[in-house]
């Protein structure tokens, strides 16, 4: 069973990935991706290992999740981020072609949502306990 407490903790503790210091933030509503109770008890299990951190590291996030098919050269896109990931590139004037987008997937998006990266990705939730 999930322990209340670590729900209530990731609820008002976990924002997103990125940075504070980000040049470009993208707020959403929230995160997705879990489609069970098990599935939201490993994200916060992992969270939790992790340091319970408000901002993670988008990649290092994934891979203790086991969930590193988005990133690499035979990354899947995911449409949410790819979105993300183009507006990331429109604002720093890069190329803006469906290549350059799939392109940077493969080889950004690990970086574009990093703690060292000038983008941060965070999540507006509002949950009521």
């Amino acid at each position: 069973m999930i322990d209340p407490d670590r729900v209530l903790a990731y609820m008002h503790g976990f924002y997103g990935y990125g940075t504070y210091a980000a040049k470009y933030w993208f707020i959403g509503l929230e995160e997705g991706g879990a489609t069970s109770g098990s599935d939201l008890t490993r994200r916060i299990d992992v969270w939790h290992t992790l340091g319970g951190l408000e901002i993670e590291d988008l990649y290092a996030f994934h891979e203790a999740l086991g969930s590193v098919s988005w990133f690499g050269a035979t990354a899947k896109r995911q449409a949410t981020w790819a979105r993300l990931v183009r507006a990331a590139i429109d604002q720093q004037s890069a190329a803006r072609s469906g290549f350059a987008v799939a392109a940077a997937w493969r080889g950004v998006a690990r970086a574009t949502f990093s703690c060292g990266s000038a983008t941060a990705c965070l999540s507006l939730c509002i949950c009521r306990h």
